[in-house]
């Protein structure tokens, strides 16, 4: 199927949208509110609507994967590719992250008046550093995506012909493993599907096929819906559903969300312009993604009081900041960006 240019430029765009939704997903975890108008603004947009955001990475990563594939030499080139493009970046922001906490504590310690390496006891080992201890996140926990998807691109080959044999009943297969996932958390009976829950997600593996059939099986990635009232509407009652039933302690609420969210990426997708001018930062998309939780750590620090506004504040500051850094990077050492970057 021929992607059109429309296509490929909201793809962009809604790509900068979604590192934009990741951003306000970690500043939560830093400011998290535990009640009031704050925690129901909170819960709906960080664990919400913005839990949109990596599964559309990876169905979009499926998707465009998928173009290649009949390819002569398809999977070979994917591989290496994917050695500048993810690999490189993945060891280098790990050992990045690593070193700047280290950097944090030392300071903390000179200013406390404790030794530089009071607290450098128990280190973890070098594949723990660099993310190649599949069994916990990357010392970066963003990068359990790049981690995912490369684990993705080594078993593609295996997942195009499921997907070129099965079709529909692949993705619906995938759609009810995460489900399971889900409902059955350790150490239930199904507690095996969770086994990967740290490197291979089966949610990641879901959205990776459904990337792929989209494109593979011709399916109408394009459609259209001409009542976006009623779309917003729908997505909107979903979402306060899940936040509900977070707020009364429902035991399923994560199940109810996981059944609810490939439903709020297609409207939000239906929703969102073709031409959007977010097109022009979509070159930052993935730089945002790997950049703003060094903000985020960093504007911690200075113990900011709880509210809307802050919260809101801090998601601007690392996005302004991760942009103006990536711009210097590129500017100064384009061949260090090449690297950091992807070649992005």
């Amino acid at each position: 199927m021929a992607v059109s240019e429309e296509l490929s430029h909201k793809m962009s765009g809604f790509g900068f949208f979604c590192a934009i939704l990741v951003v306000f997903i970690h500043v939560y975890y830093n400011i998290k509110p535990e009640d009031g108008v704050l925690w129901w603004t909170w819960i709906c947009v960080a664990e919400g609507v913005s839990r949109i955001a990596v599964p559309f990475f990876f169905v979009a990563s499926g998707f465009w994967l998928a173009g290649h594939v009949g390819e002569h030499g398809w999977w070979r080139r994917e591989i290496v590719k994917r050695l500048s493009s993810l690999l490189l970046p993945f060891v280098a922001w790990n050992l990045l992250w690593y070193g700047y906490n280290l950097a944090i504590c030392a300071i903390a310690n000179i200013y406390a008046g404790r030794d530089v390496a009071a607290n450098f006891s128990n280190l973890p080992t070098f594949a723990s550093i660099v993310g190649f201890d599949v069994f916990h996140q990357p010392s970066l926990g963003v990068l359990w995506y790049v981690r995912a998807l490369m684990l993705l691109v080594a078993i593609s080959p295996l997942l195009v012909f499921l997907v070129r044999k099965f079709g529909m009943a692949v993705v619906a297969l995938m759609y009810m493993l995460m489900l399971l996932v889900a409902i059955f958390p350790l150490p239930c009976p199904f507690s095996l599907l969770n086994v990967s829950s740290a490197f291979l997600p089966i949610s990641a593996i879901f959205f990776f096929v459904a990337g792929l059939y989209f494109r593979c099986c011709q399916s109408c990635f394009r459609i259209r819906f001409a009542n976006k009232m009623f779309l917003a509407v729908l997505c909107g009652v979903g979402i306060i559903l899940y936040a509900f039933s977070v707020r009364v302690g429902f035991r399923y609420a994560e199940a109810l969300r996981c059944s609810m969210l490939p439903l709020w990426l297609a409207i939000i997708w239906l929703l969102f312009p073709s031409n959007s001018k977010l097109i022009h930062f979509a070159k930052y998309s993935f730089p945002l993604y790997l950049l703003h939780q060094f903000s985020i750590l960093t504007i911690s620090l200075l113990k900011l009081p709880v509210s809307l506004v802050n919260y809101f504040f801090i998601g601007l500051i690392a996005i302004v900041v991760s942009i103006l850094l990536t711009f210097l990077l590129r500017r100064t050492t384009p061949r260090l960006a090449q690297i950091f970057f992807g070649g992005r």
